[in-house]
């Protein structure tokens, strides 16, 4: 698949925590039902997962941002808790 569509399938996936969980259960079967090539789709089973995370959650808290909610993380010490549902929480330390 053009590297068009393989942005567009990495977009859903920081943009949609639904897509996100899908994807985090089962990269390959997602990347493949979502039209990517074998290559492709091998290349996103090895993805960085907390990086995928703490991008994701970085694009929500923008995006909430932008309706004046805010979108920082809550700090607990000196971590901050991010939470992408329905997956479960990951703590990052700053």
């Amino acid at each position: 698949m053009s590297p068009p569509a393989l942005e567009a399938f990495l977009a859903r996936i920081y943009s949609d925590s639904e897509a996100l969980s899908r994807f985090l259960e089962d990269p390959r079967r997602e990347a493949l039902a979502a039209g990517l090539d074998a290559d492709q789709a091998e290349a996103l089973e090895r993805i960085d997962r907390p990086g995928l995370l703490l991008a994701s959650r970085s694009f929500e808290a923008k995006r909430r941002g932008k309706g004046g909610k805010g979108g920082k993380a809550p700090i607990i010490g000196d971590a901050a808790i991010v939470q992408i549902p329905p997956i479960i929480g990951v703590i990052f330390a700053r």
